[in-house]
């Protein structure tokens, strides 16, 4: 069927009676749970993400991993059970229900990201004083690596970057020590930069930016067009709805 769009896809979860995913290996499984929210009895391989995922082998029906005839027989016992498929669909859906939310799960992130936080505010820095601070060089060329992988990810590095781009020309090559600490603190302040403007850019801020920190919204747009055409067509349709409302 090649790549269909939302409805056609419900559509088709809707028509079939079950929805088999013999994959080798998944990290998460999202066409399960697609299945699973039309009411549709789900078989799958036994491994990786899916027999939990699925709730199997309750819901989820569980095939050995790459077994065809097993696999066979599963889909033969759901053909000529209409009950058990029923059942099977509906317990899918009822476990989507209360697992599921896209709502649920954004909450759980952000609560994720909070108690980290909170867990960092109460840490005991002194443990931290006798431990070897990296040499300049090090973080010099650290520094150098954060910046040249942003220019690559944005095309031009945002000015909330340039604290990594210290240095008229690249320092030379040198070992960095991931494990120590005040290597870590580099680049988990690299991170909370990047979630910080990523949250800006999709119109959804975490907090609230202080003036050099906001992004032209014609760089932002033409940013979305080329890495997220789908998330910029969503903030034009919110805006649409809101005007009609």
């Amino acid at each position: 069927m090649g790549i269909i769009d939302k409805k056609q896809l419900l559509e088709s979860y809707t028509l079939c009676d079950m929805f088999l995913m013999p994959s080798k290996g998944e990290s998460f499984g999202l066409m399960a749970i697609e299945a699973m929210a039309c009411s549709r009895p789900v078989i799958i391989f036994d491994n990786t993400a899916l027999p939990s995922v699925t709730f199997a082998p309750d819901c989820g029906l569980l095939v050995e991993n790459n077994n065809a005839d097993k696999l066979r027989e599963a889909i033969l016992k759901l053909c000529d059970d209409v009950n058990e498929r029923e059942r099977r669909g509906n317990l899918g859906r009822k476990i989507v229900e209360e697992n599921y939310n896209v709502n649920d799960y954004h909450k759980k992130i952000i609560s994720l990201y909070e108690s980290v936080f909170d867990n960092k505010l109460n840490i005991d820095q002194s443990k931290f004083d006798n431990v070897s601070k990296p040499n300049t060089d090090e973080i010099a060329y650290l520094n150098h690596l954060l910046y040249v992988v942003t220019n690559q990810i944005f095309n031009r590095a945002p000015k909330m970057f340039s604290i990594y781009n210290q240095f008229k020309k690249p320092p030379k090559k040198t070992e960095i020590d991931y494990s120590n600490y005040f290597v870590r603190e580099i680049i988990e302040d690299y991170n909370n930069r990047l979630y910080n403007f990523y949250s800006l850019i999709i119109n959804k801020p975490m907090y609230k930016p202080s003036s050099n920190q906001l992004t032209n919204k014609l760089k932002v747009g033409i940013f979305l067009l080329n890495y997220d055409a789908r998330g910029l067509l969503k903030i034009f349709y919110s805006k649409i709805i809101e005007k009609k409302r």
